[in-house]
């Protein structure tokens, strides 16, 4: 067996941010250095209220030497009150949502939780609106974001300009929709970004982030919301404030033999290698005392050869007053020997013993390898109980999809805790498929690889399981009660009664639910949704049904039998008759109204509504009929084989009684070919196939 390093104090990371100022269009973006170019923004947009030739605003001149204005701002206290009694500072190098000339000149660019003004204490917006001078451009604004983000260096130009205006100026990947952060009593939320990477680039950052709590807290849920091109982010902690003190502001690029989380002083949190919500297990928690700091590590591929990403990251952070939980939850992160791991051409597996000196309650069990990783599991040592599985989707369907997501690998969560005794011992083995020519190494981009077991776990006795096992996000009106574990606790909150949550009792929306068992507290925010209601359409050019996309599952029903493998969102119907589908999202199901399709031929007329074209084949006109027997809301359009509507001949209520049209290709533009005539009747659909030769 080879040997396995346990770095619980170390983080994998995401080093300093090269992130990119960029100039703004009005000005030279080749500058020295990314402060000359916040420098040139200041003189084209600022230095006529901010001047010291005479009385300036705000006490800020910025029309000074470069170094007396770094000087000036860098870590400067504003000399407003209210930002100051925020501990804000003029730039603080690192923080571009704590500086406060960041939420002076915004405009819109930046959103208003990151940098809210209160105008009645901190003044108006700069410059001010309908003082006749322009604000700031979002290239401009993005330039004074990054290079804060950058550390707010004087010298050198860490953060690529051309890449930001490249974005602003071309467009790229859409920025992720934030979302609403914790109230302020139950947490806060922290934003990382954007981190604008270019096409065909890879990074990895750390980021130290103070949290400012002036008193111990707990942590016991975490929701991350990311890109979904993103490789991992993982949250760790400084040993001390002597170690954040010692560490630098801003974006660490992290290097193998530089900035590298396998050799700093700093505990493991938790990881995510894609966006989901974490909430520990009831009467746990993390454990930060006052003056955390965080260090958090970005790794962000970004592998498209046309859109530059803007890599986001929120994460809603929900605490408790310190000792309210019982027990800490801890973390660990076992990397597997670096020098050991050698993968020749081939497919090998590599095994390594996880040893415990003392009692384990497993939580949280994940792994870790870059793209040559096809399996990863993990057995008890004593008796070979495996623990996880590469290929099983624990957070999902629950079941085998069947292959390794080593971009995405599962995490599986025990509920009640998994006790491993003191001794006890597990094994990690990891297969690796290397279809190139060469060796692969260890290393931190995604074409070197990785071998990490990831753990969370309490020490000691464990506590009881107390609350809902494997809570979802979202439930349907519709479904089930819920059950609290173990009965005889007391519960609280809407659609609540003994020891049950009734969804539908409780309707629609997110309700604050709580269950007390034995001195242990469950809280949860249990969201309820209506069931989806989706709709059908008829195509008549490609004689096919659709429905929405995005939904987790679909059924397509014949006249009420499920059609055998018509379980996507399309359907090609083949027979006369009344379709519906029924859908699923998350645990939420729905069906249809139902949609008669009647299917006829060049010269079938055979319908209710008579729908006919005569001559058909025609050369130069045809005349569309129909019968209505009851008035009826009518749509008749003429649609051409690309599916591209070329007419419409009605879409209005009409009477009962025989219609009549004239259908002229060549008096619209359109060539001979073939055309499809597609008549709806109170959402009754009928297709009639023309040629014009």
């Amino acid at each position: 067996m080879k040997q396995i390093y346990a770095f619980s104090t170390k983080a994998m990371t995401l080093g300093s941010v090269l992130l990119l100022l960029i100039g703004m269009s009005s000005l030279t973006v080749n500058a020295q250095s990314n402060f000359e170019d916040v420098q040139s923004i200041f003189q084209a947009k600022c230095i006529s209220c901010h001047t010291g030739g005479g009385t300036y605003a705000g006490n800020l001149d910025l029309d000074l030497p470069e170094n007396e204005l770094y000087d000036a701002i860098v870590g400067t206290m504003p000399s407003n009150a209210t930002a100051a009694s925020n501990d804000d500072r003029i730039i603080d190098a690192g923080y571009p949502y704590r500086s406060f000339l960041i939420r002076k000149v915004n405009n819109g660019l930046i959103d208003h939780i990151d940098a809210p003004l209160d105008e009645t204490s901190e003044g108006t917006l700069m410059p001010p609106p309908g003082s006749g001078f322009d604000p700031l451009t979002n290239i401009e604004l993005e330039t004074l974001r990054q290079w804060i983000y950058a550390g707010a260096p004087q010298t050198g130009a860490p953060v690529d300009m051309s890449v930001v205006e490249n974005y602003y100026t071309n467009g790229g990947y859409e920025m992720i929709e934030r979302p609403e952060p914790p109230a302020p009593d139950k947490g806060f939320q922290i934003h990382f970004g954007p981190i604008f990477m270019d096409t065909n680039d890879e990074k990895e950052y750390l980021k130290k982030h103070a949290i400012r709590n002036d008193e111990p807290i707990e942590v016991t849920r975490t929701d991350l919301l990311m890109n979904d091109q993103s490789h991992h982010f993982i949250m760790y902690k400084h040993g001390s404030v002597a170690a954040a003190n010692d560490t630098d502001e801003g974006l660490r690029e992290v290097t193998l033999f530089g900035e590298n989380p396998f050799f700093i002083n700093n505990d493991l949190v938790t990881t995510w290698t894609f966006s989901t919500d974490f909430r520990l297990p009831a009467g746990t928690a993390y454990f930060w005392d006052a003056d955390t700091h965080l260090d958090l590590n970005y790794h962000i591929p970004n592998y498209s050869d046309d859109n530059i990403l803007p890599a986001d990251v929120y994460i809603n952070v929900y605490t408790q007053p310190a000792g309210t939980a019982i027990k800490e939850m801890k973390s660990e992160l076992l990397l597997y020997d670096p020098l050991s791991l050698i993968i020749p051409p081939g497919e090998h597996t590599f095994i390594d013993n996880i040893n415990n000196g003392q009692q384990w309650n497993l939580w949280w069990l994940s792994s870790h390898t870059h793209k040559l990783g096809t399996d990863f599991d993990i057995y008890l040592q004593s008796t070979g109980e495996q623990l996880y599985e590469g290929h099983f989707d624990y957070t999902g369907c629950n079941c085998d999809v069947g292959y390794y997501d080593w971009s995405h690998p599962p995490v599986n969560l025990f509920e009640p805790l998994y006790e491993l005794p003191a001794g006890t011992g597990m094994i990690q083995e990891a297969t690796f498929d290397n279809t190139g020519n060469s060796q692969v190494t260890f290393g931190l981009t995604t074409n070197n690889e990785m071998l990490i077991t990831v753990l969370q776990y309490t020490t000691g006795e464990p506590l009881p399981f107390v609350g809902i096992p494997y809570l979802q996000d979202s439930y349907c009106i519709g479904a089930s009660s819920l059950e609290f574990e173990p009965a005889g606790g007391t519960i609280a909150g809407p659609g609540t009664s003994g020891t049950t949550f009734n969804p539908a009792l409780a309707g629609i929306g997110t309700h604050e639910i709580s269950y007390e068992y034995d001195g242990i507290v469950a809280n949860y925010s249990i969201t309820i949704v209506d069931g989806p209601v989706p709709t059908i359409d008829y195509e008549a050019q490609q004689m096919e049904l659709s429905a929405e996309i995005g939904y987790d599952s679909y059924q397509w029903y014949l006249d009420g039998e499920a059609i055998s493998d018509a379980v996507g969102p399309f359907h090609t119907p083949t027979t006369t008759g009344s379709y519906t589908v029924a859908v699923s999202s998350g645990n939420c199901s729905g069906t249809s109204e139902a949609l008669s399709v009647v299917i006829s031929g060049v010269n079938d007329v055979v319908n209710q509504y008579e729908l006919s074209a005569f001559p058909n084949p025609y050369q130069s006109q045809t005349q569309i009929s129909y019968t209505l027997a009851n008035t009826s809301t009518v749509s008749l359009e003429v649609l051409n084989v690309l599916g591209q509507q070329v007419h419409t001949l009605a879409s209005d209520k009409q009477n009962a009684g025989i219609y009549n049209y004239q259908f002229n290709h060549e008096e619209l533009g359109w060539a001979a070919g073939i055309y499809f005539v597609n008549l709806t009747v109170d959402g009754q659909a009928y297709s009639q196939k023309i040629v014009a030769q």
